[in-house]
């Protein structure tokens, strides 16, 4: 269905590199700074083995706040547990409700018969409460990704427990349940997340991997992005609306997914929802 791909539509876009480069290198720098003037100020060995144990501790953070399969402080779910002779997937959903993608992305699930999670921003919800519901009639896992979208790195305790507290309330009122699984805004976390994750027993899910949706790339782009790692237990990441206050396009992922579920079907791969792939929490 798709043609003219190269080697360069198919992986990560220019643009994430170069943000992810841009927190590596600033880092770099914050680090070069210290241990610089470090030099310049001191030399007694005990401080400047001090000021390297930061560095360290500062580095663990980052790579557990900014890589979604690292979680230091809390378990986390990146990938679906594997029943005997089978072999499954989850396709999730992040940002939504907005229509009309939501409920274009319901009606390609009910034709293939396969079922998904959708991590949902209450006000989204509070939104298009009927497609939140809708969600949920149709069989998929409805998962709770905060009120707002706002960023949970650098949040105080507080925020973090307004964010999540105030989604599950969205969800609860609108849904009818208590949501069980959680995704963080872009996947950033920290350990104050991880203890308010704790306090309202919500399970934290990363991912194997996201098909970098966000800017809306040609659909084949989206196809290859799937089918050319897709392994049984991923749980790979889509995106079918947009935080408060912002708009575009989610077509590319419209026309590309009955694709991807065809392509991944033709692998004996087939798509699970989270509350499908993971037995009941006592």
């Amino acid at each position: 269905m798709f043609s003219g791909l190269t080697a360069e539509g198919i992986g990560m876009p220019l643009r994430a590199r170069l943000v992810i480069a841009s927190y590596a290198g600033l880092y770099l720098l914050f680090s070069a700074v210290v241990l610089t003037v470090a030099g310049l100020m001191t030399t007694n060995i005990w401080i400047s083995w001090a000021l390297a144990a930061v560095l360290l501790v500062l580095a663990i953070l980052l790579l557990d706040a900014f890589y979604p399969r690292v979680s230091l402080f809390i378990h986390s779910i990146s990938r679906i547990p594997q029943n005997p002779g089978e072999k499954t997937i989850a396709l999730t959903f992040d940002d939504g409700p907005v229509e009309p993608y939501t409920g274009q992305i319901l009606d390609i699930l009910d034709r293939f018969n396969v079922k998904a999670s959708f991590f949902c921003i209450g006000a989204n919800i509070q939104r298009y409460p009927a497609v939140a519901r809708e969600i949920v009639r149709r069989g998929h896992t409805l998962g709770n990704h905060t009120q707002t979208h706002r960023s949970l790195l650098l949040a105080d305790a507080d925020s973090v427990a307004r964010e999540l507290g105030e989604a599950q309330k969205t969800i609860r009122q609108h849904c009818g349940f208590e949501a069980r699984f959680f995704r963080c805004p872009k996947g950033y976390k920290s350990p104050i997340v991880a203890r308010i994750l704790r306090r309202k027993r919500l399970d934290l899910v990363a991912y194997g991997y996201p098909i970098w949706d966000v800017e809306n790339p040609p659909a084949a782009e989206l196809v290859e992005r799937v089918l050319n790692r897709a392994v049984p237990g991923d749980i790979i990441v889509m995106h079918d609306g947009f935080p408060p206050g912002k708009s575009g396009e989610r077509d590319s992922l419209v026309a590309a997914l009955p694709v991807i579920i065809e392509g991944l079907l033709a692998k004996d791969l087939r798509p699970v929802s989270l509350d499908q792939a993971l037995t009941a929490r006592p």
